[in-house]
């Protein structure tokens, strides 16, 4: 099987399986003549003229063999982003028609050597006229204009990061993929939900929960909110003000703007879908995944590092797409452990099955905690969480401190290292 017949495989199982992308697809302008097999055109026809009619789709009411059906079944997990296969299919479509063309050009004899090398040109310009939407010129004039208006209203492709701190590092931009990595139990879901729940005070934010359950999670977040200690509220032992404390967080999380999804199966493509999905609903400013190597692609692959590295890209590819921001929380490896002295600060290669990540991120921040490694400060609850700008696209490198409240799992703006 050649290259754009999976490939049409892999579209049209998409569409079989997750119906809500068939609108997506006659939005983006898939037609049926872009199909090389007759059985696959037909396959789609039935499906447009159904969800253009009713507005949704039942394979029940479709002619398919139950052979074909299994295959598109099967097919239908192997891409991500329905978009960019329609345009891959597109440009497979053309090179194959102008191909045609160009060997029915040759193959006529009425026409001179001179005549067929115009008609051929004339071909290829016509071809490469379409516009496709992979591509864009744009002038200076466009690009000012763009941004001037954008002054004028005072619009940010984004938010602003929740500590001043940090704003002068990095803010939440549309189109950015921040990887935050961490050794276990050294704050990074604390970190990442406290990202999540302050955006979610003013604009629609996503939390991707992969680690906790439902009671966890919403534990975490109300302890975090009130500043009372996790364990004191799992028991449902406060005292009085921690109780007035949690009456007020509840109010405030009431109030807030955001989603969580809870995955039970790590399937990364069903997981990028259901972001997708529910996008198209509630625009996210901010997306985060707790944690990146949790997920697991139903591609194969060699190895862990590549997969790890197609998912890293998938989802910056994703954030473009949406125009949203995505923080990816992250394990790093042992080797900062193994090093000799007290520098035990981690760097971009300690990040796990690290592979493409470091290419595909626009920002990497990694945490290290001086009580993690300390045993003489173990035991302190108010501890300095740094994040080690290890990379940014968007300014400069340095560090950032936090506080943290381990017993609440309360993070607090602190102060700029540089």
């Amino acid at each position: 099987m050649n290259h754009r017949t999976k490939l049409e495989y892999m579209l049209l199982g998409r569409l079989m399986v997750f119906h809500e992308n068939i609108e997506l697809a006659l939005e983006k302008g898939l037609k049926a003549e872009w199909f090389s097999r007759e059985e696959l055109q037909k396959v789609f026809i039935q499906m447009s003229e159904m969800f253009q009619n009713t507005g949704k789709f039942e394979v029940s009411g479709i002619e398919i063999s139950d052979e074909l059906l299994d295959v598109l079944y099967d097919y239908g997990s192997f891409i991500t982003s329905v978009d960019i296969a329609i345009r891959e299919l597109k440009k497979e479509y053309q090179k194959d028609l102008f191909e045609s063309k160009v060997k029915e050009i040759m193959n006529n004899e009425e026409l001179t050597l001179e005549q067929k090398s115009s008609e051929i040109r004339e071909l290829s310009e016509k071809i490469n006229e379409e516009e496709d939407e992979s591509y864009k010129f744009l002038k200076p004039q466009e690009l000012l204009k763009n941004w001037a208006e954008k002054i004028e209203n005072k619009v940010m492709n984004g938010v602003k990061s929740p500590f001043p701190n940090m704003q002068k590092y990095f803010n939440f931009l549309g189109g950015q993929l921040i990887i935050i990595g961490a050794r276990p139990s050294m704050g990074k879901t604390a970190l990442g939900l406290t990202f999540f729940k302050e955006t979610a005070k003013r604009h629609n934010s996503l939390f991707v929960n992969l680690e906790m359950n439902e009671s966890e999670i919403t534990e975490r977040i109300l302890a975090s909110e009130a500043d009372v200690p996790l364990n004191r509220l799992s028991f449902r032992e406060q005292t009085d003000r921690e109780t007035s404390a949690i009456s007020e967080a509840i109010a405030t999380i009431d109030n807030m703007q955001f989603y969580i999804l809870y995955c039970l199966k790590m399937d990364f493509e069903v997981i990028v879908n259901k972001i997708r999905i529910e996008h198209k609903k509630n625009p996210f400013k901010l997306v985060v995944i707790d944690y990146l190597t949790m997920m697991r692609s139903s591609k194969k692959f060699q190895n862990r590092n590549l997969e790890v590295e197609y998912m890293a890209n998938a989802l910056k590819m994703l954030s473009k797409e949406l125009n949203t921001c995505i923080i990816v929380l992250a394990q790093l490896n042992r080797s900062n452990e193994a090093r000799t002295g007290k520098n035990k600060k981690p760097e971009m290669s300690d990040l796990r099955d690290s592979g493409g990540i470091e290419q595909a991120a626009d920002i990497i921040g990694l945490l290290y905690r001086e009580d993690y490694y300390d045993e003489e400060m173990k035991n302190e609850d108010f501890v300095f969480l740094e994040m080690l700008i290890r990379k940014n696209r968007q300014g400069r490198t340095g560090e950032i401190t936090f506080g943290f409240q381990k017993s609440s799992q309360r993070i607090s703006g602190g102060r700029d290292e540089n």
